[in-house]
């Protein structure tokens, strides 16, 4: 049976409208989702530094245990943080006294 042309025409593809309606919606979900992920990101590397200087604190109090001191013979601090993971965040740092010391934790630029 024969159709009168134009009124049953079949689609192939999108029209432009649908095409931009989802590059649309996609870049609202994309500008959600981003900011989301990034604070997320630095949430775990404040965490893997909170990790990394209870370690290190770990590491002086048993020298101190050890030495009765935090210093060792050169006077920088006796049990130096470990050594960072290529992909490491921060950068830890110590200073010490014979009584006390200090670990910081700087973020890394991006």
């Amino acid at each position: 049976m024969l159709q009168p042309t134009g009124l049953h025409q079949e689609r192939a593809g999108f029209t432009l409208i649908e095409a931009m309606i989802v590059t649309a919606i996609v870049a609202i979900l994309a500008a959600i989702a981003l900011p989301s992920y990034t604070a997320y990101v630095r949430r775990s590397h404040i965490l893997e530094a909170i990790a990394r200087l209870a370690d290190a604190r770990a590491r002086m109090e048993e020298y101190f245990q050890d030495e009765r001191t935090y210093v060792d013979a050169s006077g920088v601090c006796g049990a130096a943080p470990n050594a960072p993971a290529p992909p490491d965040a921060f950068v830890i740092t110590c200073s010490a006294t014979p009584s006390t010391f200090t670990y910081t934790a700087r973020g890394r630029e991006a």
